[in-house]
């Protein structure tokens, strides 16, 4: 037998092996983007259009995102309700509530929006004189927003908004 040749490294060396065998899935799991729960529809705010990673609801809001507030190509769409719907109707399109942020009727929608225009959100007004339809199927929503002009809290800014958006 070979002086030089060790069992011991050939152990290590095997160990290794071993690991980096049983490791590499695992990473290559973890490399792998996820790709969240399934949605559908788009936005469009100021002529780019955005598809959702995301759409979620809170207490009032049903909410569509697209990418993460770190991200250059950040954006959303915020449906804000007195309350969320459980049927289906048309919703007149309000300007933001300064005193709570929703809107004072329960068929009336407040729509804002934010993206590749700096000053926003931008939110739908009240002298817009538009509405949204909302479809509401097995509880889940669905908002469709014709395009509409949309300003910031100041008026001193108006954008383009319109949107489509499906809860999953």
């Amino acid at each position: 037998m070979n002086q030089n040749f060790s069992f011991s490294k050939f152990k290590l060396t095997k160990k290794l092996i071993v690991v980096a065998m049983v490791s590499l899935p695992l990473v290559s799991c973890l490399s792998k983007e996820d790709p969240g729960p399934e949605t559908s529809g788009s936005w469009t705010f100021d002529g780019t259009k955005y598809t959702p990673d995301l759409v979620q609801r809170t207490a009032y809001a049903l909410v569509a995102t697209h990418g993460s507030s770190f991200d250059v190509d950040h954006a959303q769409v915020t449906f804000v309700f007195k309350t969320l719907p459980t049927s289906s109707g048309v919703y007149k399109m309000v300007g933001f509530n300064v005193n709570g942020g929703q809107p004072a009727n329960d068929n009336e929608v407040t729509v804002g929006a934010l993206g590749n225009v700096h000053g926003g959100p931008f939110y739908s007004s009240t002298f817009a004189n538009e509405s949204a339809n909302v479809t509401v199927t097995n509880g889940k929503i669905h908002v469709t927003v014709p395009e509409v002009w949309a300003s910031n809290i100041d008026k001193t800014d108006s954008v383009k908004i319109s949107a489509n958006i499906i809860e999953q």
